[in-house]
C-alpha cells in the first residue's frame, strides 16, 4: 500500500509608553506570545474617535517630497455643552517644535519639559474654542514625512478631560533586517558561502533582527533550499528546537510578536543531496524478469540531454498489491526519489522512506528475493516482516542507518517509474554521478508594525559550492573472513573479522586520508580518482555498531569525509 499522501486618562508621554510596551512585550515572547492582543486591543484602523460626547476624525496624510512637507488634516466636532474649549494631540518624541511649519489655528506645542497642565500630554495644542454642534476642518504641517499610527488625544470641555486615540503622525518606524550564513568546518566560523559534497550535512543560520522603533507582529521567515539540498532536521529558534512548516523544499517559522532591539536565532541542518536532469514527459518503459533483480528494466525513446538514457537497468518493485505486464510497453513518467516536490507532482509514488529505500539499494545482502522484501518492507509492502535473515539483516540495518541517507557519488539511487495508479509502481537504479556548481539559498522575512500597519521585508543568500571530490567509505563484517556483509549475528567470544575500503568516488585527486575507526586508524595516504585501498582487522564478538570514518582533502585543502 502506498502512502498519498472611550479612554482612560494616560499622563505618561508616547515615548515612555513605547519602552514600557516595549517591555511587556518581551515578556509575553518569553511566556505566551498569543496573549498579545490583551496589551493592544486599539488597532491601525482607529480613523474617528467620539470621547466625551465630541469627534475627531482623520481625513488625510500627504507628503510633498519636493518640500519635504507633510500635511495632516482632521475633522473635529463639538458635542453640546459644555463645548470643546481645547483640545491637544500627543506627537512621537521625534518631532520637534521646530517640525512644525504651519497650523490652520491658534496652537501651542508641549513638549516634554512643559506637558500640557490640563491632560498631561505633549504634542500640538489647539486653543481656539468651539461653540455647540460646531465642526471644523483643522490642518497642521510638519517639515518631514511620518508614519500614520495611534497616537493619543485629549479633549478640554468644561471641568473634565477626555482620551482617545486616531491615526496621527508616529515617531514609529518599522523595519527589519535578515542575515543567512553557513557553517565552515574548516574555519569554524559563520560565514556567506561553503563548499560540500553530495551527503554533506550543512549547517544553516538564520538571524532576524527588529531594528525600527516598533514592535512587529506575523512575523514570517521562510528558508527556499535549492534543489541540491534536503532539510536534515535539528532546527532550533533561540535555542529551543523548533521545527518548522515544511512546503516542498522550503522552510518556514511563524512568530507571532518581535520586540524592536530583538533578536531571533535559527539554525538547521540540510544535506546535500543528489541532482539529477529527468524528462518532464512521458517515456517508452517495458519490463522483464531477471535472475538479479525484480526487473530487468528497459527504458527508451528518452531524448537527449539528461542523466538517464535509453537502455537496460535494474528494476525494483515499489507495489506488492498492483500488476504489470511482462514485456508490454508502458508511456511511463519518472522521478527522482529526492525530488522534494514529489507529492504534489506525483501523489501515488511519495512516500517517506525512499531514503531507506536508497539505503538498502546501496547495501544489499542475500539474493534478490530478500532484497526486494526488505524494499517492500518500506514501500509497497510496508511493515511486512520477511522470514529471511539477509531481508531481516537489511532492514534492521535501514531502520538504524538508513533515516536521511544520501547515496555518494558513485553510489546509486531510485528512479521512480511511474505508469498510472491501477499499474504496479516500479524503480530503477541510476548511479550517482558528479555534478558540480554554485547553488543559491536565499531566506526572506515579512512582518506588520504593530501600530503603523505597515509591512516590512527583506531577504539574504548563502552559497552552496558543489564540489566533484569525493571520498567513500564502506565497512563489512565477516564470520569466516570470506563472506562480507552489514550486519551478522555471532556469539559473544566469537572471532570476528571486519573489512574496510575507501574509494576515491569524486573527480580530484585526494590527499591525506585518514581512517578512523571504532578500533583501529590508518593513514595517512593518498587516492587517485578511481582508486581504492582496503584494511582488515579481527576482533572478539560484542554487540557493537561498529563505523569507520574516513577524512582526507581535495587540491583546494577542502575536507573530503564518509562515514560507515
Amino acid at each position: 500500500m502506498r502512502y498519498f499522501e472611550g479612554g482612560r486618562k494616560m499622563r505618561n508621554s508616547i515615548c515612555e509608553r513605547e519602552c514600557s510596551l516595549k517591555r511587556i512585550g518581551e515578556a509575553i515572547f518569553v511566556t505566551l506570545i498569543l496573549v498579545i492582543t490583551v496589551f493592544y486591543p486599539v488597532t491601525i484602523n482607529v480613523s474617528s474617535t467620539t470621547i466625551g460626547g465630541h469627534d475627531i476624525t482623520f481625513i488625510s496624510h500627504t507628503y510633498d517630497a519636493t518640500t519635504d512637507i507633510s500635511t495632516w488634516t482632521y475633522r473635529v466636532t463639538s458635542g453640546s455643552s459644555p463645548s470643546i474649549s481645547h483640545w491637544i494631540m500627543e506627537l512621537g518624541a521625534c518631532i520637534k517644535k521646530d517640525d512644525i511649519v504651519e497650523v490652520s489655528e491658534d496652537y501651542e506645542f508641549k513638549d516634554i519639559l512643559h506637558p500640557d497642565p490640563t491632560t498631561g500630554l505633549t504634542g500640538i495644542k489647539f486653543e481656539k474654542d468651539y461653540g455647540n454642534g460646531e465642526n471644523r476642518i483643522v490642518w497642521f504641517k510638519l517639515r518631514g514625512d511620518y508614519s500614520e499610527g495611534l497616537v493619543q488625544v485629549a479633549i478640554k470641555a468644561g471641568g473634565s478631560e477626555s482620551y482617545g486615540y486616531v491615526i496621527g503622525p508616529s515617531c514609529w518606524r518599522p523595519d527589519i533586517r535578515i542575515e543567512k550564513t553557513v557553517w565552515n568546518d574548516i574555519s569554524n566560523t559563520w560565514e556567506n558561502s561553503v563548499t560540500a559534497n553530495i551527503g554533506d550535512i550543512i549547517k544553516f543560520n538564520i538571524s532576524v533582527y527588529n531594528s525600527g522603533t516598533e514592535n512587529l507582529t506575523d512575523v514570517n521567515i521562510t528558508d527556499y533550499l535549492p534543489k541540491c539540498l534536503q532539510y536534515a532536521g535539528n532546527a532550533i529558534v533561540n535555542g529551543v528546537p523548533l521545527k518548522p512548516t515544511l512546503w516542498g523544499n522550503n522552510l518556514t517559522w511563524l512568530l507571532s510578536y518581535l520586540p524592536p532591539c530583538s533578536w531571533v536565532y535559527i539554525e538547521f541542518d540540510a544535506i546535500v543531496i543528489p541532482e539529477i536532469a529527468l524528462p518532464n514527459d512521458r517515456i517508452s518503459m517495458k519490463v522483464f524478469t531477471d535472475s538479479n533483480s525484480y526487473f530487468d528494466t528497459h527504458l527508451y525513446d528518452i531524448p537527449s540531454g539528461y542523466d538517464i538514457t535509453d537502455g537496460w537497468y535494474v528494476g525494483w518493485c515499489a507495489d506488492y498489491w498492483e500488476d504489470i505486464h511482462t514485456g508490454r510497453k508502458y508511456d511511463t513518467m519518472l522521478y527522482s526519489s529526492y525530488d522534494p516536490y514529489l507529492f504534489e507532482k506525483c501523489p501515488s509514488a511519495y512516500d517517506e522512506d525512499w531514503d531507506k529505500v536508497n539505503y538498502i539499494i546501496n547495501h544489499k545482502q542475500g539474493d534478490k528475493d530478500d532484497i526486494q522484501d526488505a524494499i517492500w518492507y518500506f514501500v509497497g509492502r510496508e511493515g511486512h516482516w520477511p522470514s529471511d535473515p539477509d531481508a531481516q539483516a537489511m532492514i534492521i540495518d535501514a531502520l538504524a542507518n538508513g533515516e536521511g541517507y544520501v547515496p555518494p557519488i558513485g553510489g546509486i539511487m531510485a528512479v521512480i517509474c511511474y505508469v498510472r495508479d491501477n499499474i504496479q509502481l516500479t524503480f530503477v537504479e541510476l548511479e550517482v554521478t558528479p555534478n558540480d556548481g554554485v547553488n543559491i539559498n536565499k531566506a526572506n522575512v515579512t512582518a506588520v508594525g504593530l501600530y503603523t500597519g505597515k509591512t516590512v521585508y527583506d531577504e539574504d543568500d548563502a552559497f552552496v559550492n558543489k564540489k566533484a571530490a569525493d571520498l567513500t567509505v564502506e565497512k563489512y563484517v565477516s564470520k569466516d573472513n570470506g563472506t562480507w556483509k552489514k550486519s551478522i549475528f555471532a556469539y559473544l567470544g566469537d572471532t570476528i573479522y571486519w573489512k574496510i575500503t575507501v574509494t576515491n568516488s569524486g573527480m580530484e585527486d585526494l590527499s591525506n586520508i585518514y581512517v578512523n575507526d571504532s578500533v583501529k586508524s590508518y593513514g595517512p595516504f593518498d587516492l587517485a580518482v578511481g582508486a581504492s585501498r582496503t584494511f582488515y582487522y579481527e576482533t572478539i564478538a560484542s554487540d557493537i555498531n561498529n563505523t569507520a570514518t574516513a577524512e582526507g582533502k581535495d587540491s583546494d585543502g577542502n575536507k573530503v569525509t564518509d562515514s560507515d
